[in-house]
């Protein structure tokens, strides 16, 4: 069953990395990376690769969006959005590190490498589904944050707030109006974009345990037993004694009880909406006060400045807010991390007390 899960997890990863350089979503670097973090969340299973797999065809079709205005706002815009491997590995190392910690989880609780899909269980399987809700908080942070940059830049009609910065005098900066594009800004339609892109990432967790129970069903309805049967559960619980009746009573259960009032359900939906929005407000605290952003009076955009010194000194570089501590991707990796480690404790409190 192990061979299974790897081929499964190399198959699918080959498919979507070329996939993404042929659509131009990704550079060849990207790809390449795209393929080591496609592999790795493959192995965490069919829930991790779901996420990664909508939160890179949604983020790709968000940063096409309104691209002419992109282009004249964004500075070092590329049409289509191609990423590279620091872009892909900035958002997804942390996703790789839980999906293969899960899959070691599993091994620590059940003495083998199983393949499957386990029901998230804090009592019994408390580390899985730990790891498995920080795989919710990581895609959610960084799907809020891109939906929020790009909604908020492409549908933004005013200068968004600055919650927190730091001026040149090093003073700190509370709810200013800056110029759009400035690291750390935050509109109505970026907020909004973050709680969704959030809610996105949750709906694609569920998704394919949504659509297996579905499967199961409706064939445990009309049919007594079935082959089909017999492979969600193999998909379901791997190489387990238990099946899906053994957890839920198909019997007794009408459909809502079992797909809408189900705590499997809603849970991931409300972890993600929480990520992508706490996510993003990580991501603009980081970005007021430790990026340098500034606003260049040659190209009439603002720019962000890491470790060009000269530039800091030249004269037409006007200061906006920020440290030149951090750039765009360190701190992606480090809203996206602490969102993780977040809704790993989040899920456990609303698993363990409700």
């Amino acid at each position: 069953m192990m061979i299974l899960r790897i081929l499964i997890a190399l198959s699918l990863s080959l498919l979507t990395s070329i996939g993404g350089y042929k659509k131009k979503a990704v550079d060849k670097s990207g790809a390449i990376a795209g393929f080591c973090v496609g592999f790795c969340c493959g192995m965490g299973g069919l829930r991790s690769l779901s996420c990664l797999f909508f939160f890179f065809i949604s983020s790709s079709i968000m940063t096409r969006l309104k691209s002419k205005r992109k282009e004249k706002i964004e500075d070092g815009y590329k049409k289509g959005g191609q990423r590279n491997y620091i872009q892909v590995f900035s958002n997804a190392l942390t996703a790789c590190l839980c999906s293969l910690l899960a899959l070691y989880a599993l091994y620590l609780t059940n003495n083998a490498f199983i393949w499957g899909e386990p029901v998230i269980d804090f009592k019994n399987e408390i580390l899985f589904s730990m790891f498995m809700f920080g795989i919710i908080g990581h895609y959610s942070c960084c799907n809020g944050d891109t939906w929020a940059s790009e909604l908020g830049t492409a549908f933004g009609s005013s200068n968004p707030f600055l919650l927190i910065g730091i001026d040149k005098n090093k003073k700190l900066i509370l709810c200013k109006r800056v110029k759009v594009g400035t690291n750390g800004g935050m509109s109505f339609f970026g907020t909004l974009g973050s709680l969704l892109g959030g809610v996105f990432i949750g709906i694609a967790f569920i998704f394919p345990i949504f659509g297996l129970r579905l499967l199961y069903y409706v064939s445990y309805q009309f049919l007594p037993f079935s082959l089909f049967q017999l492979i969600v559960d193999s998909l379901l619980f791997g190489t387990t004694s238990s099946t899906l009746s053994d957890f839920i009573d198909f019997d007794s259960s009408s459909f809502l009880d079992l797909f809408i009032y189900n705590n499997d359900f809603i849970y991931p939906i409300l972890i993600g909406s929480f990520g992508g929005f706490f996510g993003s407000l990580l991501d603009s605290i980081l970005g007021g006060t430790l990026q340098y952003s500034a606003f260049d009076e040659k190209k009439k955009k603002v720019i962000e400045i890491y470790h060009e010194s000269h530039l800091i000194n030249d004269p037409s570089i006007k200061h906006i807010t920020g440290f030149s501590i951090l750039d765009n991707h360190q701190v992606n990796f480090i809203s996206s991390l602490l969102t993780a480690f977040s809704c790993s404790l989040l899920g456990y409190i609303l698993y363990s007390c409700f």
